[in-house]
């Protein structure tokens, strides 16, 4: 097995490559460790479970946009679990190469949240959109095709990696644009002061409302609630909870026990802090 330290360092694993917004939440993150970049979010959780890493930082949820889909079902799929969040503020760039103006700009490329983030701007100037794996990566794409007609959505960090120009900063829609990165591992911890849970329901009526009610009787604040379909069971659906309170107390596990009578599947996916 490949070691997850070097040279004494973790290894952190992002998804993308230098520049995109997961490799400045790294940076922010684990300032001192060694950061290594893998071509999606499955890949990154891949590694950590494989422990090819230490640790894994990739998007959970956008202030503006919502909740980055893909996340959830990888937590459920992969024996990993949540350490850590951190807040970015995501300021969207509109990139092109050196040389060119803004109305030489008629293809824009990014990733699907970073041109949702930027929707009411890109709507206004009629740009044909065209997604990419990463907001870093449809940077280096323009830098390596060098035509003025193209340019990408990205960090300014991004612009100054691959020798393009800011061509219009700030092009998302809120000004507060912000997203959430959770830090991966293999590590199960129940210290913290939120915590997730994935769950089913038993095909039983008001299953659903009694682990709510279950939640809400033990003194439990529910940040938020997300269903989403279970890929290999058509009209069946799991839910991914965040409540403010520590796994470790005993109120929190009277809490599990309870709802665990109403729940055919549950994942806890570790306490954390927010950093």
């Amino acid at each position: 097995m490949e070691s997850t330290k070097k040279n004494n360092c973790n290894i952190i694993a992002y998804p993308g490559i230098k520049g995109a917004f997961s490799h400045l939440a790294a940076l922010k993150a684990f300032p001192n460790e060694e950061l290594r970049s893998y071509p999606t979010f499955e890949d990154v959780a891949k590694a950590v479970e494989e422990e090819k890493v230490t640790y894994g930082v990739i998007p959970f949820e956008n202030s503006y946009t919502g909740e980055v889909g893909e996340v959830s079902g990888l937590l459920r799929k992969f024996n990993i679990f949540i350490n850590k969040t951190l807040d970015l503020k995501i300021d969207q760039n509109l990139l092109g190469i050196k040389g060119a103006v803004l109305s030489d700009i008629k293809t824009v490329y990014s990733h699907p949240q970073a041109i949702s983030q930027s929707m009411e701007y890109l709507k206004e100037n009629k740009f044909q959109i065209i997604s990419s794996v990463n907001t870093a990566i449809a940077a280096k794409y323009i830098s390596d095709e060098q035509d003025v007609t193209k340019g990408a959505i990205a960090s300014k960090v991004t612009a100054d990696l691959y020798n393009l120009q800011i061509l219009k900063s700030n092009i998302n829609t809120i000004t507060s644009n912000t997203t959430r990165f959770i830090v991966i591992s293999k590590e199960y911890a129940e210290e913290g002061d939120y915590f997730q849970i994935l769950f089913t329901v038993n095909h039983d009526v008001g299953a659903l409302a009694r682990v709510l009610v279950a939640i809400a009787e033990n003194g439990f604040n529910m940040l938020n609630i997300k269903s989403h379909p279970i890929v290999d069971r058509p009209w069946h659906y799991y839910f991914h909870v965040e409540l403010v309170g520590n796994l470790a107390d005993e109120k929190t596990r009277q809490m599990i026990v309870m709802i665990k009578e109403y729940c055919t599947e549950i994942k806890l996916l570790g306490g954390y802090v927010k950093i």
